[in-house]
């Protein structure tokens, strides 16, 4: 028997990528936070949804890798080093 959960290696190909050069709206970010913080998954896949719209699709496979191991402290690490307008 066999399982697959999704692409293998998602997202950890980035694990210590520099996320400081990244800006997303504050909005974007306050949701992405607290949606990590609450440990809610639909809402941190549609703010997933909306960093690939606004072309961070590298950092949407970050951390959509990181919700599925469950790592949701490397989240909130990485939202933290991130820029917010």
């Amino acid at each position: 028997m066999e399982f697959e959960y999704g692409e293998e290696g998602e997202g950890v190909e980035d694990e210590g990528a520099d996320w400081s050069a990244v800006v997303v709206p504050a909005a974007l970010h306050t949701r992405l936070r607290e949606a990590a913080e609450l440990y809610s998954v639909t809402e941190l896949e549609s703010c997933f949804g909306e960093l690939e719209r606004l072309g961070e699709e590298r950092l949407a496979g970050h951390l959509r890798g990181l919700r599925r191991r469950h790592d949701i402290e490397a989240i909130l690490a990485v939202l933290q080093e991130m820029n917010h307008e």
